[in-house]
């Protein structure tokens, strides 16, 4: 994932997975080796994996696309690529309701709560993202089961933590 990331987000020539031989002398390798990290400091905060603590491995960040989004930190990884250190964190996203209960979500009309409810412990798939896009922590609380007449457990997310802080 990471090097799909890599050759798709940076403006050098695309790098090769190291097991692509053979390599001819002047092909960019992605070294196959990274580190894992448990936590990071980005501009002060500190953020770390979500089965490290909860709270700092809840975020928001920006996506490619420009939009803010709240996700979860699985795993971040630190690699050194041209003789840069980069930190690619591997996020998952909430699952949003669907249809019928997003129409029970009572936060649709009060946009300015900056909340937004998701089902609990149902993730998407994960994608790669660099330290670079994280905005900030994203409060949460888990609603059980019935909360709002939602059958299934829902967590608000709160993104209110940014405090309009300069971001990406």
């Amino acid at each position: 994932m990471i090097l799909a990331y890599v050759n798709n987000n940076h403006l050098s020539p695309a790098f090769r997975h190291f097991k692509d031989l053979p390599h001819s002398m002047d092909a960019l390798v992605l070294p196959r080796l990274a580190k894992l990290v448990q936590h990071i400091t980005v501009k002060g905060h500190h953020y770390t994996t979500y089965d490290t603590h909860r709270g700092n491995g809840s975020v928001t960040y920006w996506s490619l696309a420009g939009h803010l989004d709240a996700r979860l930190i699985r795993s971040m990884y630190q690699q050194i690529v041209q003789e840069i250190t980069y930190t690619f964190i591997f996020i998952v996203p909430h699952t949003a309701l669907s249809t019928d209960d997003e129409k029970l979500n009572p936060y649709t009309s009060c946009p300015g709560f900056l909340r937004n409810l998701v089902y609990t412990g149902v993730f998407e798939s994960e994608i790669v993202i660099e330290e670079k896009r994280l905005v900030s922590h994203v409060a949460f609380y888990e609603r059980p089961a019935g909360t709002f007449g939602i059958r299934a457990a829902t967590t608000v997310l709160v993104n209110s933590l940014h405090h309009n802080r300069d971001v990406y």
